[in-house]
């Protein structure tokens, strides 16, 4: 009986062993994210300046299958109690992956600039994109679509174009809490490519907890081909807001 009784006495210690070396598993992603954000800034003295912005993002992403996301962001702000500053960004886009980097997507793009004559800007496009790096410590890829675009200017009728997109994103891990980001944008009249609008941003974003983060924004928004002289083809703002990651 001795026997018998040491051999499972063992056995019954390897499996502990075992059991404690082994880590738990990870829990699995979330399908859905996102993360919303607010700033304000404002000034008093010789001029009295007040700007805001609020922004969202939110993504599908699950193991397979089609990609959704969403992103969006409002700028609002007044100089001695006029406006002076408006600019409405929204994108929906949808990715499906059919290969390990390589992707098809269809994507719809709106922008509002009243102070740049832009009633509004709507492009869909459909194409193709290439991821070069998705990993934690950062992410590259490009894209180049085609399609329709149409423009409201005031006084004048809306403008139905042929329409080329194109742009990149590229984000970097500056450190475990700090990431730098970057993004590029253009969209060009397939018949006339000198008439083109081109968005572009870098950011800073630092965590303050797990969920919460600072993040500091310049937006660059260029028209070349602008309805008249008087207007600057080139807006620059600088974002600051509090963004809540879920």
């Amino acid at each position: 009986m001795r026997l018998p009784t040491a051999v499972l006495v063992c056995a019954l210690l390897a499996g502990s062993a075992a059991t404690a070396q082994d880590p738990p598993p990870a829990p699995p992603k979330p399908i859905w994210s996102g993360s919303m954000g607010a700033g304000l800034a404002s000034t008093t003295g010789n001029t009295d300046t007040q700007n805001w912005n609020v922004s969202f993002k939110v993504a599908r992403k699950p193991k397979t299958g089609a990609q959704l996301a969403a992103e969006g962001l409002m700028i609002r702000g007044s100089k001695d109690g006029k406006p002076s500053t408006e600019n409405s960004l929204l994108q929906t886009r949808l990715d499906l992956k059919f290969e390990e980097k390589a992707y098809v997507f269809g994507q719809a793009k709106y922008l509002r600039n009243p102070f740049k004559s832009i009633d509004y800007f709507w492009a869909n496009t459909a194409g193709m994109g290439y991821r070069f790096a998705e990993a934690p410590s950062g992410t590259f890829s490009v894209d180049l679509s085609a399609g329709a675009s149409w423009e409201k200017t005031p006084g004048k009728p809306v403008r139905i174009n042929s329409a080329i997109a194109f742009g990149e994103k590229f984000s970097r891990a500056l450190s475990r809490t700090a990431t730098l980001t970057h993004g590029f944008a253009g969209n060009v009249v397939a018949d006339d490519v000198g008439d083109g609008l081109y968005t572009t941003s870098v950011g800073v974003a630092a965590a303050v907890t797990n969920r919460t983060q600072v993040k500091v924004e310049a937006l660059d928004t260029y028209r070349t081909a602008t309805p008249s002289a008087e207007i600057n083809k080139r807006d620059l703002s600088t974002v600051v807001s509090f963004v809540y990651k879920f």
